[in-house]
């Protein structure tokens, strides 16, 4: 079920890295305007999607596994989305080019809250972890999408109908931000990771298909997940331990790459 969004990613991540590579003096004008366009169009595809897929996750015909990959590609997707649309800030001609077809850089990174998008950007929280993490990351990026005076409706849509019972118990009824409800969220819905969590992580997690830049993304991201959990000295020790632990001499170990010794303790 996971198939048809890992193709969306793979479309969307095709144009991100079109425009990466063209570069800001390329990335102008109608270039810019025809690839943004293309992401739109495939955004719209997604919303689709993640609706059904939404559907079908809560009425329980979809494994854990796939749960899993849904939540993985659903965040690459609105990450990749959401770098594509800020490369408009990074090039003075495409302002001035949409400026000129009567459209405004506003327009075009922001919008007013609507209803069908929300409800098919944003699942409602179950029992299952994955779809809160989902929720979250949706809320983080919705809200970068949206104007100012329409934030308060994503709060009160969030709040009123995407909550469980549990989770309404656990926060404020009412917030003034977006980002005091996401703190809140993460804070309070989210399991505090161990070190000893993160440290079976490491061992268990192999490259695999992933390049060297995105194996050493997840194993940051880790990382960075247990910050405020543990001290930052101790996060160095779990990757040294799992490292050790599986026989690293070198860079490289079984289908994975590991991070050198002296990235992992400045991080």
């Amino acid at each position: 079920m996971a198939d048809d969004l890992k193709i969306l990613c793979q479309e969307l991540k095709f144009i991100k890295e079109y425009l990466r590579k063209i570069g800001p003096e390329r990335r102008k004008g109608n270039i810019y305007i025809v690839k943004l366009s293309e992401a739109n169009s495939l955004y719209s595809q997604y919303l689709t999607l993640n609706s059904y897929l939404q559907k079908e996750v809560n009425c329980g015909n979809v494994s854990a596994s796939d749960s899993e990959l849904i939540v993985d590609y659903s965040q690459q997707f609105l990450s990749l989305y959401k770098d594509i649309v800020r490369y408009s800030s990074t090039s003075s001609d495409s302002k001035e080019f949409i400026s000129n077809s009567g459209q405004t850089i506003e327009t075009i990174n922001m919008e007013k809250f609507d209803f069908k998008v929300a409800l098919s950007l944003l699942p409602v929280m179950n029992d299952d972890l994955s779809v809160t993490k989902q929720l979250i990351d949706s809320v983080e990026y919705y809200e970068t999408t949206l104007t100012a005076d329409s934030k308060p409706q994503l709060i009160n849509f969030v709040l009123k109908n995407r909550l469980s019972q549990s989770a309404k118990l656990k926060l404020h009824p009412s917030y003034s931000s977006i980002s005091d409800l996401i703190h809140d969220m993460k804070k309070e819905l989210l399991p505090k990771k161990s070190a000893t969590a993160i440290q079976t992580r490491l061992l268990n997690f192999k490259q695999n298909e992933l390049t060297i830049e995105e194996y050493g993304d997840v194993i940051i991201t880790e990382v960075i997940n247990i910050e405020g959990t543990v001290p930052i000295h101790s996060t160095a020790v779990v990757c040294a331990e799992a490292n050790n632990q599986r026989g690293v001499a070198h860079n490289e170990v079984d289908h994975g790459v590991v991070i050198p010794a002296r990235t992992r303790i400045e991080v």
